[in-house]
């Protein structure tokens, strides 16, 4: 590999694993602070609360988190799997209830992907708009 594209590869790796990095070191300081003032918030929902303060009053520049929160998104199979393979010893609570919890499964992801794609669309023109608004300022 040449010196040239080492460097091009390299940027963007090491500009996800920081920007991963911060959103790691972000979530600890953010649950340490829920604990602490004991918040009646989980850390997450907490954390999206201050991300999107941050981001929105341009704190934190969109460009510090987007490549990682990206690649979350692009991923977000792989964390779905340690959950599938965690129900294989409650074999006998899938036998009398499987119908239930498979009913119950498929209806929240549903709903979560609908909320989800109507939340990405929503954000999506909000963007478009600020762009715009951007360009003609």
């Amino acid at each position: 590999m040449t010196q040239y594209k080492a460097r091009t590869f390299l940027r963007p790796t090491v500009r996800l694993v920081s920007q991963l990095c911060l959103f790691a070191g972000f979530y600890y300081l953010l649950n340490y602070i829920v604990i602490y003032f004991h918040i009646p918030l989980p850390t997450n929902v907490f954390g999206f609360f201050i991300l999107l303060f941050l981001l929105s009053f341009r704190l934190l520049p969109l460009t510090a988190v987007k490549a990682g929160a990206n690649f979350l998104i692009a991923e977000i199979l792989l964390f779905f799997i340690p959950l599938v393979i965690g129900i294989i010893p409650y074999k006998n609570v899938l036998m009398h209830n499987g119908i239930k919890l498979i009913g119950a499964v498929i209806i929240g992801t549903v709903f979560v992907m609908l909320i989800t794609a109507i939340t990405v669309e929503v954000s999506l023109k909000l963007e478009n708009k600020l762009k715009k608004k951007v360009l003609i300022s």
